[in-house]
């Protein structure tokens, strides 16, 4: 990606954009996971 930006080519910013999402909600959970508390958000 840093050479197509740099050679002034196209890419995908959204699929960019979906993967750091994705990325950052695997990381929530696994945090999530990694307390081992029995309460949830939902009540």
């Amino acid at each position: 990606m840093a050479i197509q930006i740099h050679e002034c080519q196209s890419f995908g910013l959204g699929s960019l954009i979906l993967g750091a999402l994705y990325e950052a909600m695997w990381s929530a959970c696994e945090s999530i996971k990694l307390t081992g508390s029995e309460s949830t958000f939902l009540g």
